[in-house]
């Protein structure tokens, strides 16, 4: 049996001081069938030049360079080229443990899937504090379309993040399967997406991703954008259960799903925004996306007890506010 290749996609942004480490974690992998695809996102710093100089030393590294698009089309566009059996993406400011792949290639040689999931560590460097996201996966495979979707809109196993799952390429190619360019949002969407079509998922119950946990990248920044983004992301995500014939049965668990995304938002606007942005940012919630139609009572009784609580907190912005704040100064996670 041919020894499986993995096509691994960093796209970069204004990261120069992050890259290196990243890179280094992946070439660094005791299993080295492995090609690196770098992609340079019209960066305006030195990721160009840091990729450059280890294509020149590595075989195994490849650059694309593209005027800045965003990560969608960046992770596509590595996509584009990949010639893996299995590609993963990676983000550029963090980094892989030196056994992933090693690990990974051991157990799709055993329990080949769609696409397998693994964990992450959330590291804060700034406040020397490290966290890891999650319970451990109480089950090694999930199986059948209804299944995986079911399981992906209730955030029972199966991570949202692309970074935490190693997908087959010919599933994704064979089901025209990419990450929506122009929001922010790309992995929710994509993320059911793939359960849409996915027949197959399996899990490995180790910390193999660590984020690094910064102001400013994609997924920590609070903005206005993020509510609209995720609900384009959530409109899309129902055209495609339409498609596949799946959205009458999972419509409850859709909307359920919609309205947890949309208070995660309003979580992370409370942790990182004063109290007057917060409400600002909060009134684009309740005025452009469907919150209010789905933060009905058939709606909340799906979600866990610690959200319904939070739902009725949100009722009284100062007691949201105050509370998110305390939750924040006692490092404690809704997610």
């Amino acid at each position: 049996m041919n020894a499986i290749k993995f096509s691994v996609v960093v796209p970069a942004y204004k990261v120069e001081k992050y890259l290196p480490r990243c890179i280094d974690s992946i070439l660094g992998q005791t299993y080295q069938n492995i090609e690196l695809i770098l992609v340079n996102d019209g960066s305006p710093d030195g990721c160009l030049d840091i990729m450059e100089q280890y294509a020149a030393h590595d075989g195994r590294v490849s650059v694309v360079s593209q005027a800045n698009a965003g990560l969608s089309a960046a992770r596509n566009a590595g996509l584009k080229i990949a010639t893996g059996e299995y590609v993963s993406f990676i983000d550029s400011d963090d980094w892989v443990e030196p056994d992933m792949f090693a690990v990974l290639a051991m157990h799709l040689e055993k329990e080949k899937s769609d696409y397998v999931c693994f964990r992450l560590e959330f590291d804060n460097e700034e406040r020397n504090r490290r966290h890891v996201y999650g319970k451990p996966y109480p089950q090694q495979a999930l199986e059948g379309r209804e299944e995986i979707l079911r399981d992906t809109l209730k955030l029972r196993s199966i991570p949202t993040s692309a970074v935490l799952k190693v997908y087959e390429r010919s599933f994704l190619e064979q089901n025209h399967l990419t990450f929506e360019k122009g929001i922010v949002n790309e992995d929710t969407l994509f993320s059911i997406q793939v359960a849409c079509y996915a027949s197959k998922v399996t899990f490995v119950n180790r910390v193999f991703y660590h984020a690094i946990e910064r102001e400013g990248s994609i997924s920590r920044s609070s903005q206005e954008r993020l509510f609209v983004d995720m609900h384009t992301a959530f409109v899309k995500a129902r055209n495609t259960m339409d498609n596949i014939g799946m959205w009458e049965e999972f419509k409850d668990l859709y909307e359920a799903r919609y309205l947890r995304s949309m208070l995660y938002n309003l979580l992370q606007a409370a942790q990182r925004l004063e109290y007057a942005e917060y409400r600002r940012t909060g009134k684009v919630c309740m005025e452009r996306t469907l919150f209010k139609n789905y933060d009905r009572m058939s709606i909340r009784k799906r979600l866990p007890l610690a959200h319904r609580v939070l739902l009725l907190c949100i009722k009284s912005p100062v007691l949201f506010f105050g509370l998110i704040r305390l939750f924040n100064l006692l490092s404690f996670r809704m997610h």
